[in-house]
């Protein structure tokens, strides 16, 4: 049959009017169907690990099932997630005795709180003479060097606690995870801008001190809860005492004015005694300071002017430094009390 041009036109407006319809409004049936893909899943990029000498562990807590990998060096150990971000690192110094780390690397949740606890030892020379490497409990739900947990911990805070306070079977330190009068939340508490692992310790049921443990590996005690916390040395294997942190109990004894001694000279004179006793100087006892800070007053005052008037001392006046100068302390040591 012959096509004519009218034929032709008539036949493109119909293909015209089919496409159109084609493309007009999909049904929601025919929308879901479109919609529906296959989940395309991210193959995880392994390349951070080339050159690396790792050591996996397969680890599960309330952060889920994953896997941690350690980076272990001669002063350090890193620690990764399975895409190469780090977590955090453990610094072991001096140790320099790999194998003996990777033996003693553990992660484990020690405290019960559904987040895992890492820790690793290090010995550094001496009997006594430790250095403990830790990460501690998730802060922002990744591993933050932020409290101590101790490998080896019940031997250390025996030995602390024997060294400074003597020797007692009955003994028992635990843990302070939660104590408001002391500061202690979930087992930390702060002290000169550093968290502290808390521990109490009983002789024969009555709590009778408490030791910290802070970030950077020094040890502090409060020696009869005073709040006057003791900084720690090891000097010839044992511990001793070695000055003291800036506490509000502390400056305040540091501080005491004649006007304070006037009201109550005798526990002016046993909190300056205690302080000292606390940072590691000459035990005094109160009765001997209050007598030195009495001699000096009166040697101040026992000038009279020519119209019979006697000289009084301003009762501003710091009878810490005054007691200080007459045995002998240096007060070098506490200036940043002041």
């Amino acid at each position: 049959m012959k096509r004519t041009t009218k034929n032709l036109i008539c036949a493109a407006s119909l293909i015209a009017i089919a496409s159109i319809a084609a493309c007009g409004p999909k049904t929601s049936q025919e929308m879901e169907a479109a919609e529906v893909t296959e989940p395309v899943t991210a193959a995880v990029d392994e390349s951070w690990k080339n050159g690396r000498n790792l050591t996996g562990y397969d680890v599960s807590d309330k952060n889920g099932a994953r896997t941690l990998w350690v980076e272990f060096g001669e002063e350090s150990a890193d620690i990764y997630d399975d895409k190469g971000q780090i977590f955090g690192s453990v610094n072991y110094g001096q140790l320099k005795d790999t194998e003996y780390s990777k033996q003693g690397f553990a992660f484990a949740d020690i405290d019960n709180d559904g987040y895992l606890d890492a820790s690793m030892p290090g010995i550094k020379n001496e009997f006594g003479n430790y250095t403990y490497n830790w990460i501690y409990n998730f802060v922002d739900r990744k591993f933050m060097d932020r409290t101590a947990e101790l490998t080896n911990e019940k031997e250390v805070l025996w030995l602390i606690a024997n060294g400074i306070l003597g020797n007692n079977s009955s003994r028992q330190i635990v843990q302070m995870f939660n104590n408001s009068d002391v500061g202690v939340v979930n087992g930390v508490v702060t002290l000169n801008d550093r968290n502290c692992k808390a521990y109490s310790i009983s002789d024969d049921g009555r709590e009778t001190a408490r030791l910290y443990y802070d970030q950077n590996g020094d040890w502090y005690i409060d020696e009869g809860c005073k709040n006057i916390y003791s900084i720690m040395a090891v000097k010839n294997d044992s511990y001793v005492l070695d000055g003291v942190l800036t506490t509000p109990r502390a400056k305040s004894i540091a501080g005491y004015t004649l006007a304070d001694f006037y009201g109550d000279a005798s526990a002016v004179s046993t909190g300056i005694s205690q302080l000292w006793v606390a940072a590691g100087d000459a035990s005094v006892s109160a009765d001997s300071i209050s007598s030195a800070i009495n001699s000096v007053v009166s040697a101040y005052e026992i000038v009279i002017d020519d119209k019979g008037t006697i000289r009084r001392m301003s009762r501003g006046t710091n009878v810490f430094e005054m007691a200080a100068g007459q045995f002998g302390i240096d007060l070098s040591k506490y200036e940043k009390l002041k």
